[in-house]
């Protein structure tokens, strides 16, 4: 599973702003699309939607892919099976009680 380096992409976030010399005040008039908050977010490390993080990296020209980060898989082997907690299977011992 992919996740987004949140800070990877705040700190491209703030480059490119910085790059064009915009705040988020002059961000929203520049893209009404977007708001203060959805600024603030990024740079709060504060995960966005989607949809929010595809338009800010469209807003901004920036490549969504370059952020994404792939969480390491564990590999199977035999040692690690049998290490596993296993729930033993009992019958239950109960008394049967004639009507």
């Amino acid at each position: 599973m992919a996740d987004i380096d949140l800070a990877a992409f705040a700190q491209a976030v703030a480059g490119r702003l910085a790059l064009e010399r915009l705040s988020y005040g002059v961000a929203v008039t520049k893209w009404p699309s977007t708001n203060k908050a959805m600024w603030s977010r990024v740079h709060r490390l504060i995960p966005l939607t989607a949809g929010n993080f595809v338009l800010v990296c469209k807003l901004l020209e920036l490549s969504p892919v370059d952020f994404l980060r792939e969480e390491k898989t564990r590999r199977v082997t035999r040692k690690t099976i049998v290490k596993q907690a296993v729930t033993v299977v009992a019958t239950r011992e109960t008394e049967r009680v004639a009507p």
